[in-house]
């Protein structure tokens, strides 16, 4: 028997034993059943470990942590199970990311940050996610904030060389990693006077871009320096200079968003006309992270901000 709301299907137990082997199993003995919990959805590998002499219920459970539940049963001649976990996810069977997550999700989350426990990977809702075996947390992997300033001193940019990978030795903005407790605002200041080592006036937020495909979203703010005017190498960089716009050295430039950031500003200081700008950034996956031919803007908004 099924619970109700979860679609089943029966497949022949010799027909399962055939398929490919996806992913490791844990393997729980109990007196009269064997009880498995993979690692990798979808069931077919669970199935094709098992005795054909030893008929299985399979169910997809639907509780706090979601995950594929094989219990061994007698007096069943085929495998009941819920809707193969990859088609689950939807109604074409296309699943969510297809039947497997990509092999490096496995390794993003091995122990439970609340209790210690091994963690398995299952779906919520329509999406992987890293599953407690023990207390059900669910480790959730957001996207990374990356947050800067474009300043702006005697209508030239400031650029730093950067002095670590990746990308060691191209050009770019001051920018880095959001922290806790701290603004958008703040960050943008912050990693500036880490990398350049000068002291900003925030003017207004200059473009917001999204790169889905490496999970990191960019906040860059339109800025001056502040008195007393200087900046130094920070201890992740090797140089930092003042380019005239027509200097500015675009084949060089560390990372795609910094590329289009800096083509759409110097469009605004010649207008002298500010915007506020929003688009995404399509990357083709595994290309390099300067490479001029791997990308393209998509959804681009811009608004004239007001002075």
């Amino acid at each position: 028997m099924v619970a109700a709301g979860i679609r089943a299907y029966t497949v022949p137990l010799q027909r399962m034993a055939r398929l490919p082997q996806h992913a490791p199993f844990r393997r729980h003995a109990t007196s009269d059943c064997l009880r498995r919990y993979p690692t990798a959805p979808p069931i077919h590998a669970a199935i094709a470990r098992l005795s054909v002499a030893t008929p299985l219920t399979a169910i997809y459970t639907t509780g706090p942590a979601q995950k594929l539940r094989i219990q061994g049963r007698r007096g069943n001649r085929g495998v009941t199970t819920a809707a193969a976990v990859g088609k689950q996810a939807s109604g074409d069977g296309s699943g969510s990311g297809g039947d497997c997550p990509p092999e490096y999700f496995y390794r993003m989350s091995q122990f439970c940050r609340k209790c210690g426990g091994s963690m398995d990977v299952g779906l919520e809702d329509t999406t992987w996610r890293h599953i407690c075996n023990s207390c059900g947390y669910i480790d959730y992997f957001n996207p990374k904030m990356v947050v800067g300033c474009v300043i702006e001193h005697d209508g030239k940019v400031l650029l730093c060389r950067r002095g670590i990978e990746p990308c060691k030795g191209k050009w770019t903005l001051p920018a880095g990693f959001m922290e806790l407790n701290e603004s958008t605002a703040d960050g943008a200041r912050r990693e500036t006077r880490e990398e350049v080592m000068a002291e900003v006036v925030i003017q207004a937020p200059y473009f917001h871009l999204d790169i889905p495909v490496i999970g990191q979203s960019y906040v860059l703010f339109r800025s001056t320096l502040a008195p007393p005017f200087t900046f130094a190498c920070g201890p992740e960089t090797l140089e930092v200079g003042l380019f005239d716009p027509k200097d500015i050295p675009f084949e060089e430039l560390a990372f795609s968003s910094i590329s289009i950031t800096l083509q759409h500003y110097l469009e605004d200081m010649q207008s002298g006309k500010y915007r506020l700008h929003h688009a995404e950034i399509e990357k083709m996956p595994g290309t390099a992270p300067n490479d001029p031919n791997s990308f393209r803007l998509v959804n681009h908004m811009s608004f004239q901000v007001c002075q």
